[in-house]
């Protein structure tokens, strides 16, 4: 069934695969894959709320995979609540220091939440890694004004 699920994925056939992904969770609540999959599976379906369950039950079983925390804070965005959609980006670049793309969704969090000031010094650490960065740059510049 593992890989009936991951076919449905591949086929987008997202309504078949959390059925599947249902199922594979009664069989071993414990594997935080299937909850993760079925996240995602939610997701696809616009099903934001639903999403948002399945990534925090996968979490709870392992919080060590900084993409869960991300598309979490994506299900959070979609339900615009941006206060935890900042603590979700949060923990992932945690998890994921250097990781300049969780570090800009988190600049952008901070915005739609009008916090200014965080969002200035994510971008100004965007900065010190990688000085080139043009959209971080114009982004700042922006905020500044």
């Amino acid at each position: 069934y593992e890989s009936l699920g991951r076919l449905y994925l591949q086929n987008k056939n997202y309504a078949d695969a959390v059925q599947t992904y249902e199922y594979l969770i009664r069989l071993d609540p414990t594997r935080d894959i299937y909850y993760s999959n079925l996240g995602l599976s939610h997701y696809s379906l616009k099903e934001f709320q639903k999403a948002a369950s399945s990534y925090e039950k996968a979490l709870s079983i392992n919080s060590k995979i900084p993409t869960r925390w991300i598309n979490l804070s994506l299900c959070f965005e979609a339900l615009d609540d941006y206060p935890k959609a900042v603590k979700a980006l949060t923990a992932a670049v945690q998890l994921d220091k250097f990781n300049i793309n969780y570090m800009t969704l988190l600049a952008a969090a901070y915005v739609k939440l009008e916090n200014s000031v965080r969002a200035e010094e994510i971008l100004e650490q965007i900065l010190v890694l990688e000085p080139t960065n043009k959209p971080a740059r114009e982004k700042l510049m922006k905020l500044k004004i």
